[in-house]
């Protein structure tokens, strides 16, 4: 049972069971978001699915093609403000123009573009919409123009981190 949809009619819930055979790209689920447009993003171990509450749309890495998925393996999302889809897989993070279908890659490093099993496991938007990322011991987040900006978090081992309005850095 991986997706299940209830509705509540007179005091009578109704479940409904989605899975590959329903258009799911695999039963293995790691995440589940939903955007400001109401539509449910499903990551699975193989490739971004959406749902539009009848039929799912598929999104998958391809290596030959720079502009889908890092990595079908599919870890976490989040939204920003200005509504693209933040996407941490096994092998990168993607930012899906929902308007065009295309991704964008990022990486904390340049090296890290080589590096398998390099996962993107955790994205969380702050109460100002600013998206932070981690990926082992390693911190992020995505500034104002879009850009991933790494916080070395080893040289400055806070306790605590906040990065303000101007996207100044204040660690205690």
């Amino acid at each position: 049972m991986l997706l299940l949809s209830f509705v509540n009619t007179n005091a009578q819930y109704r479940f409904i069971n989605y899975n590959v055979s329903d258009g799911l790209s695999q039963n293995s689920v790691h995440c589940i978001f939903q955007d400001r447009d109401g539509l449910i993003w499903i990551g699975t171990q193989d490739g971004l699915n959406s749902f539009d509450g009848k039929s799912f749309k598929k999104y998958r890495a391809n290596s030959l093609d720079s502009t889908t998925l890092s990595d079908q393996f599919v870890l976490s999302i989040e939204e920003d403000n200005k509504g693209f889809l933040w996407v941490g897989t096994r092998n990168g993070l993607n930012k899906l123009n929902k308007q065009t279908g295309k991704f964008s890659r990022y990486y904390l490093t340049t090296e890290e573009k080589n590096f398998i099993n390099s996962p993107y496991s955790k994205l969380i938007k702050d109460n100002a919409g600013r998206i932070f990322l981690s990926k082992n011991n390693r911190k992020g987040f995505i500034n104002k123009k879009g850009e991933v900006v790494a916080l070395d978090t080893i040289a400055n081992p806070f306790v605590f981190a906040v990065i303000d309005e101007n996207e100044n850095l204040w660690g205690f």
